[in-house]
């Protein structure tokens, strides 16, 4: 059984096309610009740690989470990396862009099973992503297949007001139970 990051290394290796990665470590962002068959990287929320500060190198570009849906309105990506905990403030939003965005896969990984990581990753079946599981020894990966998958306006926006309104009913019982 490897890493995740050992797996991950790996896979970058075969991909190829657009890449965009949220929160991955700069081994990983190393790999990926390595790779020849990669034309961009756009790595989000990732801040070198040598100097601090968003900056461009070789052909990944490191840009601020909040701008995602925004930057990306349009741009179809072959395949997003997602390090898990970086995104759960973001789940409701982010499920229904990534596959909206994604061509091929998205890879989500987890060094700790948490309930809230479970519940995103669930949120990925309302839009008919076939989701496999594999298990390393530091954590857990999460293959989400975009192949084929649509997101309808409609759908999204129904999804993302069953969301607010269950954050609402959480947030109101943990009130009430305290």
């Amino acid at each position: 059984m490897k890493t995740i990051e050992q797996y991950l290394i790996k896979k970058i290796r075969q991909m190829e096309g657009v890449v965009i990665t949220i929160g991955c470590s700069d081994s990983l962002l190393e790999e990926i610009d390595k790779n020849s068959k990669i034309t961009l990287c756009n790595a989000l929320n990732n801040t070198s740690r040598v100097s601090g500060k968003y900056q461009a190198k070789g052909r990944i570009r490191r840009i601020n989470i909040k701008k995602f849906k925004k930057k990306f309105k349009k741009k179809k990506t072959d395949t997003m990396i997602i390090e898990a905990h970086d995104v759960l403030a973001y789940a409701k939003r982010i499920v229904p862009i990534s596959v909206y965005l994604t061509k091929k896969d998205v890879y989500i990984y987890t060094h700790e099973k948490e309930e809230k990581i479970e519940e995103m990753i669930q949120k990925y079946d309302r839009f008919q992503v076939k989701t496999e599981v594999i298990n390393k020894e530091d954590g857990v990966i999460y293959k989400m297949d975009c192949r084929g998958c649509q997101v309808k306006k409609l759908q999204e926006i129904k999804y993302l007001w069953k969301d607010t309104i269950d954050n609402i009913l959480d947030l109101i019982g943990d009130y009430l139970i305290h």
